[in-house]
């Protein structure tokens, strides 16, 4: 297990979002202090409030914007991002059968007890998340 992975799972151990502990994990190596990532992470768990896309997703993406995005209207830059964002999606939802939080938490529910775990069983997907990113980031260097 990673520091990052490790981090995200004690953030989201802690009581944080789903999104806020994926983007934590990834916060200080980019640039960002915990609190903002926190901050800006807050409004994205439980798929936006909705069990709309996975917070741990959603997290994931905004850390990857970090490390990997653009900030001036260059469209070959803009297109490569969606393109590594796409990709990275396509892997969460190879690992684990969906992208969005009520989809997600039907699959947990078709599982058996053992696979279930405790009240927030979210906890593989934040660090499902973080792993992807960080085998994405090591692929590019």
């Amino acid at each position: 297990m990673t520091d990052r992975v490790s981090k995200a799972g004690e953030k989201f151990r802690q009581g944080f979002n789903c999104a806020q502990a994926t983007l934590c994990a990834f916060a200080v190596d980019a640039g960002l202090d915990e609190k903002t990532a926190l901050l800006l992470g807050s409004s994205f768990g439980e798929g936006m409030g909705m069990k709309d896309m996975c917070g741990a997703l959603t997290g994931m993406f905004m850390a990857a914007g970090m490390f990997r995005g653009f900030s001036e209207p260059d469209q070959g830059r803009k297109r490569a991002h969606q393109r590594s964002v796409r990709e990275m999606a396509e892997a969460f939802r190879e690992r684990y059968g969906a992208l969005h939080c009520r989809d997600l938490l039907k699959l947990l529910a078709q599982q058996g007890p053992a696979e279930k775990g405790d009240a927030r069983p979210c906890l593989k997907f934040v660090e499902g998340a973080v792993r992807i990113l960080e085998e994405r980031l090591d692929a590019e260097f």
